[in-house]
Parts: C-alpha cells; structure tokens; sequence
C-alpha cells in the first residue's frame, strides 16, 4: 500500500537531464521555445504533438503523452543548452538539421515569430553545428 502512495508523487517525475533521451531531449525543446514568447497556444501544442507524432512514428495519443512528459521536463530543464549535448551525443547531422526544422514549424505555429523564440533558434542551431 505504501509503495502504490509513493507512487502518486514519483509517477510522473520528470526524467533526470542526465537519462534524457532524444525524443524527451527534442519535446522539452519545442515546448521551451513554444512557451518562449510567454504564451502557449493551442496551435503551438497541436503542432508539437504532430511533429512528434511524424518524427518518431508514434500514433497521437503516444505523442501527447510524449508531450506531457516533456513540458514537465522542460519546467525543470535549468537551461536550453541542456538539450544540446543530448542532441549532438546521440542524432546524426541529418536528425539535427530536421530538429531545427521541427523548431521552425513551432516558431511559426501561432502566426508570429516572437524575438525570445527567434534567439532559442538561432542559439539552437549554432550549438548543434549543422553545417558540417
């Protein structure tokens, strides 16, 4: 019994930076740079889903709940950076160029591209160094 109630609090705990894989590395960065410009928009959040839904083939409920995990994820994510050496460890240059892509189309999901997400992008794409 003690164990299913400590399970309520350590159930949806957010990975440690440390484990985090790539899928929950590039969630946690389209969630930051959606919420960049102080606001979270549905579209921004269908967009996320869809994006995941087509880069790791997953249906659309798997990719909320991806989504769901990497907002938690996000929130406890110190700096954007982190995501970087997850990224450049474990894609090849090809997955990276798509994962700055994949920011671009959430950038651009609400009609508008904001400065603060303009900066994340940029940052992004000179610390994944896809020009190789």
């Amino acid at each position: 019994m003690f164990e299913r109630i400590t399970a309520l609090w350590t159930a949806d705990a957010p990975k440690p930076l440390a484990e985090m894989d790539a899928k929950h590395a590039l969630g946690a960065l389209l969630v930051r740079v959606a919420k960049a410009d102080g606001t979270y928009r549905a579209s921004e959040i269908a967009m996320i889903d869809k994006l995941l839904a087509l880069r790791f083939d997953i249906n659309v409920v798997e990719a909320a709940k991806l989504r769901a995990e990497c907002e938690a994820l996000e929130k406890a994510m110190p700096e954007t950076e982190a995501v970087e050496e997850v990224l450049r460890s474990v894609t090849s240059l090809q997955d990276r160029q798509a994962f700055l892509g994949d920011l671009r189309e959430v950038i651009l999901a609400d009609g508008s591209e904001d400065s603060r997400e303009h900066e994340i992008y940029v940052d992004m794409r000179d610390r994944l160094d896809t020009s190789e």
